[in-house]
């Protein structure tokens, strides 16, 4: 699952997915201009900034750190990214004011029936508790505080993004906001909104809120969009919005 270094692949034209073993983040250009979106575990920094640097990237062209949520595995690299690259952090103010206190998430996690087996066993793989530092995931992790440098809000353009709209989708973490990229024929960055493990999308099997969850998923399905990434499973190319309304 861990992997000492990450796999970078171009999803459609300006969006890149780092592979980062359990979960992804991504990369959007613009004329040089770069933004990540979600910054893995503790340790991952190395690792984005090599997947940054195979795109031909320095360190400085980051920007801004986009986070679409406030669990360990989204925003653990983040302080440590912007100290090496001076980039902005953004995140929800109901996740950012948890990060401040120094904690990620809200609340313990709600596993769905049938899911148990699978997630004991990513809580137990041994690269999963290396990445993790130890931590149990299941449930708020103490954190080393801090602050971030703007608040994404929900209905509003991601700075820097044109033709961008943060959508609201609670559940899995209560500050959770999905990114729909209105240009050419959409993108929807999920977050962890949704997840894709080779069958059709669903929620994530853990959630703070799992009928929350549901609902944001439900929600998506009114969107359009031709492209959609994920946290955590490989990316919808083509027909996206058409596979959540069929899921």
């Amino acid at each position: 699952m861990t992997t000492d270094t990450a796999s970078v692949t171009e999803v459609v034209p300006g969006l890149h997915r780092i592979e980062l073993g359990f979960v992804n983040a991504y990369v959007l250009e613009n004329d040089g201009d770069l933004t990540l979106v979600d910054a893995g575990f503790f340790d991952d920094a190395p690792l984005i900034l090599d997947a940054l640097a195979s795109l031909g990237h320095q360190p400085g062209d980051l920007k801004r750190i986009v986070l679409t949520h406030g669990h360990i595995d989204h925003l653990g690299a983040a302080a440590d990214l912007r100290e090496r690259t001076g980039a902005r952090i953004l995140l929800s103010k109901v996740d950012a004011d948890r990060a401040a206190e120094g904690w990620t998430g809200h609340k313990a996690m709600e596993v769905q029936k049938g899911f148990e087996d699978l997630v004991a066993g990513q809580l137990t793989d041994e690269d999963y508790a290396r990445k993790s530092h130890g931590a149990d995931s299941s449930k708020p992790i103490p954190i080393e505080p801090f602050q971030v440098d703007g608040h994404l809000v929900a209905g509003e353009a991601v700075e820097g993004i044109a033709d961008s709209e943060l959508l609201p989708t609670p559940g899995h973490c209560a500050g959770q906001l999905s990114i729909l990229l209105k240009a050419g024929d959409g993108i929807l960055i999920a977050g962890d909104a949704a997840v894709n493990f080779g069958g059709p999308p669903a929620i994530a099997p853990v959630g703070e809120d799992l009928a929350l969850s549901q609902a944001s998923f439900d929600t998506l399905r009114g969107y359009d969009f031709e492209t959609v990434v994920f946290g955590h499973g490989d990316p919808i190319v083509g027909g996206a919005s058409a596979a959540f309304r069929d899921a």
